[in-house]
């Protein structure tokens, strides 16, 4: 189930990178046709056209923030940051060890393009999942 949850989810992420990019032209992205190279550019601190897993987290962590802080001052969640930040955390660990096919530890535009294409033909025409079924459960250990 998780390994369903964690496909949907890039599945989701490659697709709404791909539609972000088509949407803002592509001024934004390396090589037209490949979904989600915007967002591989951003994440891509050092520019050297390999994703470290400490630029993947750093990025995805200062999205989080902002995610939790907004469910926090609406009620949406009783968890702690910490608590927040672990679940995200091995989900996306997860997800970077997927795409990192040959096992060197960074993510190459080729793994990236691969793996996007990958997840998005395996759950094309998935809803992504309802705002009920992504907040944070309550109770976490």
């Amino acid at each position: 189930m998780k390994t369903l949850v964690a496909g949907i989810v890039a599945a989701t992420l490659c697709v709404g990178m791909a539609s972000q990019t088509l949407a803002h032209g592509t001024n934004n992205i390396v090589r037209a046709g490949h979904p989600g190279e915007g967002r591989f550019a951003k994440m891509d601190a050092n520019n050297d056209s390999q994703l470290s897993w400490d630029e993947m987290l750093a990025f995805h962590t200062a999205k989080w923030q902002a995610v939790f802080q907004q469910r926090t001052a609406k009620g949406e969640t009783k968890i702690t940051w910490d608590q927040f930040l672990a679940k995200r955390t091995a989900k996306l660990k997860t997800r970077f060890q997927a795409m990192d096919a040959n096992g060197d530890g960074s993510v190459s535009k080729d793994e990236w393009r691969t793996y996007c294409k990958a997840h998005k033909s395996q759950h094309e025409g998935s809803k992504p999942a309802s705002k009920s079924e992504t907040a944070p459960a309550t109770g976490m250990s």
